[in-house]
């Protein structure tokens, strides 16, 4: 087999995935090395495995092919296999070893490729058999992926040769057979440890290991890297190791975490499967594991947050790579299609088409007899699949979630994300039945459509961790017929998470909410609109998680929900959201003398327009209270609605938004001590409440449309605040120059429609301030730097004025502002010049200039000579010249969008011919443009959008002239072409 043969193509659309293309091939080589050796052992393993199940033998001798010589190269391979160990440990300082490695690994790969084939041609023959001849059927089976009977003998024999030269020279490399040693006696280790246990004297090595672990991608100097930890028995190793397993930050660090005990007797197999099945969280058996040649590819135009791939990738170079095992295409924006040919392609175990514009799926993909993943996440212009996908038989794993599939042509996929049910053909709900090894996830699709009796099918499937159980609703039926389906669709015990979406029923079966159900955890009841109750899953022991939606017909909560004493023992997080018509929430039974919720950490109350009562008074691990649109939820003294002692030491985040009733909540708090993060948004109150300025940890403070307040409170607010969001506050006295002085902490201050009396603004009075934005301050006039302060500007690197139609100037002398990234000035009528010296502005790499009629020139110096996007909005048709004729843009320029320059006709002139890093150039509304550069553009383009300028457009699809022949990527009005 040839070296460049490619098994997987992972085109990634998120450029992190690229890192392994910016790395030398020795370094790849080294990353992959201890992993290819398990799998090389693997391979060999299930190559053996293939070649000796009776239904290979009996295909191979039914078609006169000599079975004798397959058995002698099993023989060969297993011998070969002997020795894998001991030359995977001498190959690093021995480099004829690793050339043997080399060869073996790619007789191997060909040796898989060839009992593919004839492994791939025995499951036609075995689907042929199963269904039945049509036209279409027959011209499937024959039409594509002729099998060569004649020849194939002959390179099963090439390939026994080739293999018995690798097995002759393990000897003279001194290659030695493992020998089986004594199994250990000695339990396995696992990451669980005991909460708050080090062992003594090694706390300074913890931290050590941990900061080592905790190494940015920058600091380390690999992205792949082992930490050892040495030393005699009995000293700590397992337990360090066990320790920062489970220590907070390096979970939060690393998105990925597993635990392998390798123990004394080393199978590299068992060690990759186990990383494998703990990483995904679904058990594999030894024949998925195949080997690999990963291959980076970036073949791709990113265009905003679009992505786009070329079409070369689909039409000459998938064609000619035939033995892809793995392809992942997820996310491409003009993915629409597969071609055909995708039917060649006979090794595909692996496909992946998430979040694509796919609308079908060719016939031919009928013909992979061993894919055994298809991933259809998101593909939301896709609404059927191919009729004759019954033929995947090896097919485990298919999610179609997020698609408009209305019926499923399979009938057994192992491991199908969705189950759709035909109204009047596709599947029924009795196939369930034959998926007898269900596992992971499954939702089950538009059971309106069940008709008759059905059997339990789910109570047995204890692989199942995930059920949603979907009707479309608002359908006219039975409520009755409705109670019965879900009755009989009782899941197994064992269940992790169950939604149940669209139910008509007028009540749940009594399974629902019942303590058997020991392992639920999270739960959804979304669009019940029948049901005038909820199900007791106050006595689920693990429930952490609950939602209630669009509960149409409940009004009282209470004794339903809780189911007795002692409720929602583990409960963290709970939301309530569309309940019209629910008007109270009642205590449990237990009357107060235990909380009903100790345990609750996240609540959430929103678009409930007729709640009004008592809320749980005792909350007493609350974190987060988020009350949305409850307008009529009001607390008064004697009604105690939240007891906010309870909340006194434990509220971090408080959001009251459009609730008007609780101002009286918010006034009568003086105190979180826990606060950090406040949100108030439409509430009817004059004055910030004592707790803003008595609350010390406060971090995050948000205003919203509260129309009345009038300032803040006398002693300011807290100096650890760091972020302060003020939005529809017109009335709002801003902060006294004295208060502004006391937000030493402050990084972001966000100013719309708000505090009309604001005239000036003080740049460089917050020594932090890194983002400011000031958007729709009618009565602003400028931003002035004091003296001494232009040191407290060097944090800045985001500057935003939007809509301020009084401003008319900025600093004397410029922006003082070193680390300035992004500069934008939208809107402001009577502008009449931009900051002087912006020339100086070294890290400037983002500016946009948008409807400016009174600005007509650069100041002295032109722009930042780093610039990498520049947007032009609305301006005249000289400015925009100028800009061209005495080329003003800098030629580090990656980004150029030029919209709305009126009159404008022409590009011509050498504005954009030194623009040699261009890659994106994006022209809208000039209707007039009829020209693009007579000197052509920059040959760096990459991607050239022309949108609402039908001049251009008219002349673009006349003919695709020269000028841009060989862009990659032009889209045109929302139509992309891509070469």
């Amino acid at each position: 087999m040839d070296e460049d043969i490619v098994q997987v193509l992972v085109l990634s659309s998120d450029e992190e995935d690229r890192s392994l293309s910016d790395t030398s091939s020795a370094d790849k080589y080294g990353k992959m090395a201890l992993v290819g050796g398990a799998l090389l052992s693997g391979s060999i393993q299930v190559l053996c495995e293939k070649i000796a199940s009776g239904e290979f033998m009996a295909f191979f001798q039914a078609r006169r092919l000599n079975y004798s010589l397959m058995d002698k190269l099993k023989m060969t391979l297993l011998t070969l296999h002997a020795v894998l160990n001991d030359a995977e440990e001498k190959h690093i300082v021995n480099l004829a070893v690793g050339k043997w490695l080399d060869e073996l690994k790619h007789a191997v790969f060909e040796g898989e490729d060839l009992v593919d084939e004839i492994d791939t041609e025995a499951l036609r023959h075995k689907v042929k058999d199963q269904t039945k001849q049509t036209q279409v059927c027959n011209f499937l089976s024959t039409s594509r992926n002729p099998f060569k009977y004649k020849g194939m003998n002959g390179r099963i024999e090439e390939l026994f040769q080739r293999l018995e030269r690798l097995a002759e020279q393990r000897n003279l490399l001194g290659l030695i057979e493992s020998i089986g040693s004594k199994v250990s006696q000695r339990t396995p280790t696992t990451s669980v440890v005991e909460e708050g246990f080090c062992p003594y004297g090694r706390d300074k090595d913890k931290e050590k290991l941990k900061t080592l672990l905790l190494l940015s991608d920058n600091e380390s100097s690999s992205s792949f890297s082992v930490v050892p930890i040495v030393g005699m028995g009995g000293v700590g190793k397992t337990t360090l190791a066990q320790l920062l397993y489970n220590d907070e930050q390096v979970k939060e660090h690393f998105n990925v975490h597993a635990w392998v005990c390798v123990s004394e007797q080393y199978d590299a197999l068992r060690v990759v499967k186990t990383l494998i099945e703990q990483i995904t969280e679904k058990s594999y058996g030894e024949k998925y594991l195949h080997t690999f040649f990963p291959v980076s590819l970036t073949p791709y135009e990113k265009m905003g947050d679009k992505v786009y791939l070329s079409n070369k990738v689909q039409d000459d170079f998938l064609p000619t790579q035939k033995y892809l095992r793995v392809i992942s295409l997820s996310r491409y924006q003009n993915i629409t299609h597969l071609p055909d040919s995708i039917g060649n392609h006979i090794h595909l175990r692996y496909i992946d088409l998430s979040y694509t514009a796919i609308r079908r799926l060719p016939d031919t993909v009928c013909t992979l007899y061993n894919l055994q993943t298809l991933l259809l996440l998101g593909c939301f212009f896709l609404v059927e699949l191919p009729a004759n996908m019954g033929k995947l038989i090896h097919l485990r794993h298919l999610d179609i979630g997020g698609t408009d599939i209305k019926k499923m042509p399979i009938k057994k996929p192992e491991n199908t994300t969705a189950f759709v049910l035909g109204k009047s053909t596709g599947s029924s709900i009795g196939e369930l039945r034959e998926l007898s090894h269900l596992g992971g996830k499954i939702s089950i699709l538009n059971l309106q459509n069940v008709i008759g009796a059905i059997d339990p099918l789910l109570k047995d499937k204890k692989d199942l961790n995930e059920v949603e159980l979907a009707w479309v609703p608002n359908v006219s039926d039975d409520s009755v017929k409705k109670r019965y389906v879900l009755e009989r669709l009782q899941p197994s015990v064992n269940l992790v998470k169950l939604t149940i979406r669209g139910y008509g029923g007028i009540s749940f079966p009594n399974w629902v909410g019942d303590s058997s159900f020991s392992n639920l955890q999270v739960m959804r009841l979304i669009d019940c609109d029948n049901c005038s109750s909820l199900p007791p899953v106050g006595q689920l022991p693990a429930l952490k998680e609950l939602y209630v939606e669009g509960m149409k017909s409940v009004v009282s909560v209470g004794v339903d929900l809780y189911g007795g004493n002692q409720t929602f023992q583990s409960l963290e997080k709970l939301e309530f959201s569309s309940m019209p018509e629910w008007e109270e929430w009642l205590p449990s039974p237990s009357g107060g003398e235990i909380p009903d919720f100790p345990r609750l950490k996240e609540l959430k109350l929103s678009q409930c327009p007729k709640l009004r009562g008592n809320l749980p008074t005792h909350l007493p691990s609350l974190k987060t209270l988020d009350v949305s649109f409850c307008e009529v939820l009001h607390v008064n003294r004697a009604s105690n609605t939240l007891n906010t002692e309870s909340l006194r030491g434990s509220l971090e985040k408080l959001t009251v938004n459009k609730c008007p009733g609780l101002s009286l909540l918010l006034e009568s708090t003086e105190t979180l001590l826990s606060l950090q993060m406040l949100d108030i948004k439409y509430v009817d109150i004059k004055w910030l409440p004592q707790m803003v300025p008595n609350s010390n940890r406060l971090q995050s403070l948000t205003l919203g449309g509260c129309s009345s307040l009038l300032s803040f409170p006398t002693n300011g607010l807290p100096t650890t605040l760091t972020s302060l969001r003020i939005d529809d506050c017109r009335k709002l006295e801003f902060l006294s120059r004295e208060m502004m002085a006391k937000l030493t902490s402050l990084q972001s201050l966000y100013l719309s429609y708000s505090c009309d009396s604001l005239r000036s603004f003080p740049l460089g009075i917050f020594p932090k301030l890194s983002s400011l934005q000031i958007r729709v301050c009618g009565n602003l006039e400028s931003l002035s730097v004091e003296g001494g302060a232009d040191e407290n500007l060097s944090p800045l690197n985001s500057l935003s004025i939007w809509h301020c139609r009084n401003l008319v100037s900025f600093p004397d002398g410029g922006l003082p502002t070193p680390n300035l990234t992004l500069f934008d000035v939208n809107n402001c009528a009577n502008l009449k010049l931009l900051p002087d010296r912006m020339h100086t502005l070294t890290a400037l790499q983002r500016l946009a200039i948008s409807s400016l009629p009174n600005v007509v020139s650069f100041a002295q110096g032109g722009l930042p000579p780093n610039l990498q996007s520049f947007q032009i909005f609305g301006a005249s048709k000289d400015f925009f010249q100028t800009l061209l004729n005495e080329q003003l843009l800098p030629a580090t320029l990656h980004t150029l969008a030029i919209s709305y320059v009126s009159n404008l006709k022409s590009l011509d002139g050498k504005g954009l011919e030194h623009l040699t890093s261009l890659q994106q150039l994006q022209i809208s509304g000039c209707e007039s443009l009829k020209f693009l550069p007579k000197e052509g553009l920059p040959a760096s383009l990459s991607y050239l959008s022309i949108l609402d300028c039908p001049s251009l457009k008219k002349r673009y699809l006349k003919k695709r002239y020269e000028k841009v022949a060989r862009i990659p990527c032009i889209e045109i009005d929302g139509e992309v072409n891509i070469l």
